[in-house]
């Protein structure tokens, strides 16, 4: 609870128009969230747009307190998203041209960190989330080939007789089609959230941490072959009972806690900060 009141203790340091900046994009993401096609998917991506900029936030409030003032470097990139966004109007996508502004707007009233952490945090509200369904498909498509190759290529060291044939897996002249629910992509959009988190947690240095976190994709591309298969399996020895809903479900589960497992391995890879001696 301590450490909640001190999080929101050092938002209400934002500088004002920032602040205001950022407020009105996360409302918008809200009525984005609100009228997508899966609500609780939009929710999942909302709150990643939250979780972008919890790395700023997180730090300690004298550290916060020095940026408070808009410095040159960020003006000088407003004024080149400025630039950028002139350009949308006459070529380029018009889709980009809100999120330009409002970054160009946050850049130049406040500093160069939370320019960054907070473009990124407008990229995911007024541009993920909104085309979420399309970038669903989009990103599910290789997802479910890789998987039913993996998936095809374990199922033969376990003795069956299975070839990938796109989406799908024909395992003993059956063939067991992938769909999109199947290709991990779900439980990709409920995981932004705690994985960002988790590795800005665990590493000390911005580039690990967004090399930790972009392990997800394999991870859960890993997990979800492993689900596969044991689906597969399941189908052969145990019947159709293994496509029912709750055997799905529960596999679904198991997959987010093996993810989540394997995630924080392999952040305690990574080097960690050194521990300095404190001499009197």
């Amino acid at each position: 609870m301590k450490k909640l009141n001190k999080l929101i203790s050092q938002v209400g340091l934002t500088p004002p128009i920032p602040g205001l900046l950022l407020l009105g994009t996360a409302l918008l993401g809200v009525w984005h969230a609100t009228f997508s096609y899966k609500w609780d998917s939009g929710l999942a991506l909302w709150a990643w747009g939250l979780a972008v900029l919890y790395p700023f936030y997180a730090r300690d409030t004298a550290e916060l307190s020095r940026w408070q003032c808009p410095q040159k470097c960020s003006q000088v990139v407003a004024w080149a998203l400025l630039a950028l966004s002139a350009i949308l109007i006459f070529t380029g996508p018009k889709l980009l041209i809100l999120p330009v502004l409002l970054a160009a707007g946050v850049f130049f009233f406040g500093n160069l960190k939370l320019g960054i952490y907070g473009a990124g945090a407008i990229l995911v509200w007024t541009i993920i989330l909104p085309q979420a369904e399309y970038l669903q498909h989009l990103i599910s498509l290789p997802m479910r080939i890789m998987s039913a190759g993996f998936s095809s290529e374990i199922l033969n060291l376990f003795g069956y007789d299975s070839i990938a044939e796109q989406t799908g897996v024909n395992i003993d002249g059956r063939m067991i089609a992938i769909t999109a629910a199947c290709s991990g992509i779900e439980q990709l959009e409920a995981m932004l959230f705690i994985c960002w988190i988790l590795s800005f947690s665990m590493q000390f240095r911005p580039l690990f941490q967004l090399l930790h976190f972009f392990t997800l994709l394999p991870i859960l591309l890993l997990s979800n072959t492993i689900r596969l298969v044991i689906t597969l399996i399941g189908i052969q020895t145990a019947g159709d009972i293994f496509l029912s809903d709750t055997i799905h479900t529960s596999l679904g589960f198991g997959m987010v806690l093996l993810s989540i497992l394997l995630f924080v391995g392999i952040g305690n890879l990574f080097p960690k900060k050194p521990i300095q001696n404190k001499t009197v």
